[in-house]
């Protein structure tokens, strides 16, 4: 285990070889200026939480994929939850709804807006009003909690592919 140590712009941090270690290899160690293109062989549990990164993206490259997909789920259900929680029962435009929500979206506010249209959860109208379609009605008031019925597990699915 390295204890206490300290590696300033190590360019071959992502190339070191730890066999089959399942366990932390670095603790109270500080990563700084290291920006490898790939993880390489390093994983998440290599790193105790006491070690700190500084102009370093070894923490995001090392994400599991199954927290990077909780993440990412996560995101998705706020998502919902904020334009559920602002467009309600009525018709909002466009602009209101990216003034008076919040949507981590890489492909923006609009982009979200037609995932949910193409999945249908939300329509659109002639002049351009999104609202929620009727079966989804009765469900707003749990999803408003954070708490998906089954039937939305799937639009979750479907958006965490995109």
């Amino acid at each position: 285990m390295v204890i206490n140590s300290t590696f300033d712009e190590y360019k071959k941090l992502n190339e070191c070889h730890f066999g089959e270690m399942q366990d932390a290899v670095f603790s109270y160690c500080e990563f700084k200026n290291i920006n490898p293109s790939s993880s390489g062989t390093l994983k998440s549990i290599f790193f105790e939480s006491n070690c700190t990164f500084e102009n370093s993206n070894i923490n995001t490259l090392t994400l599991e994929k199954n927290e990077k997909s909780e993440i990412k789920k996560k995101k998705i259900k706020n998502n919902i939850i904020s334009i559920s929680k602002y467009i309600d029962l009525t018709k909002r435009s466009y602009n209101l709804i990216k003034r008076n929500t919040s949507v981590d979206w890489n492909k923006s506010h609009k982009g979200f807006l037609r995932e949910l249209i193409d999945l249908g959860f939300l329509e659109i109208d002639k002049n351009e009003h999104y609202k929620i379609k009727k079966e989804f009605i009765d469900d707003l008031p749990d999803i408003k909690l954070n708490r998906f019925p089954n039937r939305l597990n799937f639009l979750i699915e479907r958006l965490m592919e995109s």
